[in-house]
């Protein structure tokens, strides 16, 4: 009777855990954003791609296990005004054993609010997010972020704290989740810079968990623009707690069609 009481216990500990990495940070938006926009004009498209060589397994009736996930993202922006921009995303993945399929699609807008006055910039981000069930607990979701950064010649601070509340799902009852996203960047030469970025999810404001619930990355990144307006960043993810998907690897690649007004 012990035996089988620890066997279901330890079954029940293993669900709670897995359940819990499928509640976090959204993969298809690794990014820690400067305060600064790209000026009324600007255009540019970015496709974010990442593969997870070791992550969740689990019963997929409900969300796809993340192991061996591949996800890409594309983006499409555009400055409406001198520090305002509007963005769309589609999100595509292809879950293990499956093709590729749609994933969501997010709408975001994100301006200036201080350049210059204060020892760090500040900027705004909002989003408003559709995945797909299979993909997230939530089908619909509102994510804001604080901007603020900083630029010394070749050295750069991004700092980006996040609330994100789910309109539905269990999610959405446990309130707002608090999450993160920082970058340190050092540029070697032109036209190769190197980063160290770092993601999070704490959990629930009113409830976080233990450190071992909750979701943390750090991700050595390498970035080089090889010519004006095109660059391309890939780099591995490092889960850091027991939730937090062992690996991932992270490959983006964005191009500005035009800068300024038009």
């Amino acid at each position: 009777m012990r035996a089988r009481s620890a066997t279901a216990l330890l079954a029940g500990l293993g669900i709670a855990l897995w359940a819990a990495r499928t509640e976090a940070l959204n993969f298809f938006e690794l990014e820690a954003y400067r305060a600064g926009t790209g000026g009324r004009g600007a255009l540019y498209v970015e496709s974010f791609n990442s593969v997870v060589p070791r992550g969740s397994h689990g019963d997929e009736e409900e969300i796809f296990p993340t192991d061996d996930i591949v996800r890409t993202s594309l983006e499409v922006n555009y400055g409406i005004a001198a520090h305002v921009d509007l963005a769309v995303y589609l999100d595509m993945a292809k879950p293990e054993g499956h093709d590729f399929r749609y994933a969501g699609v997010r709408l975001r807008a994100r301006g200036l609010i201080v350049q210059d006055l204060l020892p760090f910039d500040l900027g705004w981000y909002t989003e408003l997010e559709f995945p797909q069930r299979r993909f997230a607990e939530e089908d619909a979701a509102l994510e804001i972020r604080g901007i603020m950064s900083r630029d010394w010649q070749r050295f750069s601070l991004r700092l980006n704290p996040t609330l994100e509340q789910a309109f539905n799902g269990d999610e959405a009852a446990s309130g707002p989740q608090l999450q993160y996203a920082a970058r340190a960047s050092y540029a070697l030469f032109e036209p190769v810079t190197v980063a160290l970025e770092g993601f999070g999810d704490f959990g629930p404001v009113g409830n976080i968990p233990a450190l071992a619930q909750q979701q943390h990355y750090i991700v050595p990144l390498l970035k080089v623009e090889p010519f004006e307006g095109f660059e391309v960043a890939a780099g591995p993810g490092f889960g850091l707690t027991r939730t937090s998907d062992d690996l991932f690897v992270k490959f983006v690649v964005e191009y500005q069609f035009s800068a300024g007004a038009p």
